[in-house]
Formats: structure tokens, sequence, C-alpha cells
């Protein structure tokens, strides 16, 4: 992959998230995200769980996948970056 292609999934990614955020935050307040609901996951069990916290789950898998991606750099013989939310706090 080149570093062009690199820098375009990085401004998808910015992109996608920024919009998917822009409309959650244009929801009416009534809305209700900590309405729970039945989850029934075909690979573990159901489970009562809110819509609060399915996107929370959402937002927060890409966390996985950034892991991936830093596992990989390491594989080829390239040092990656730290990327945890503790570190975060102190960028603001």
């Amino acid at each position: 992959m080149s570093k062009h292609q690199a820098i375009e999934m990085y401004r998808f990614h910015n992109w996608a998230n920024e919009t998917i955020f822009n409309r959650l935050k244009e929801l009416p307040e009534s809305v209700y995200l900590d309405q729970w609901f039945m989850l029934d996951n075909p690979y573990t069990r159901k489970r009562d769980t809110s819509y609060a916290e399915v996107l929370f789950q959402v937002a927060n898998h890409g966390t996985y996948h950034r892991g991936n991606l830093s596992a990989m750099l390491r594989q080829i013989g390239q040092s990656s970056v730290m990327i945890e939310y503790a570190l975060y706090w102190y960028t603001e």
C-alpha cells in the first residue's frame, strides 16, 4: 500500500467518525438511548443491554483493529505508536 492510500484511509476514517457522531448529536431528546433490550448474540448468549452500550461498543471496536495494525507493524520490523486512551488524556 502506498503512503497515499494510507492517507486516504485516514481521511475516510475521520470523515466516517465525524459523520456518524454528528448524526448522533442531532438526535432529538425523545430518542432514549438508555432504553434496554434483549440482545441475542448467536456466538454467546442472550443479554440485556442498552442502545447506549451498543453505541459505546461500536465506537470502541476500532481499538481492537488499531491493536492489530500495531502488531502488524512490529511483525514487519517497524515500530508502532502508543494509542492508549490514558495517553490521549494528556493531548488535550
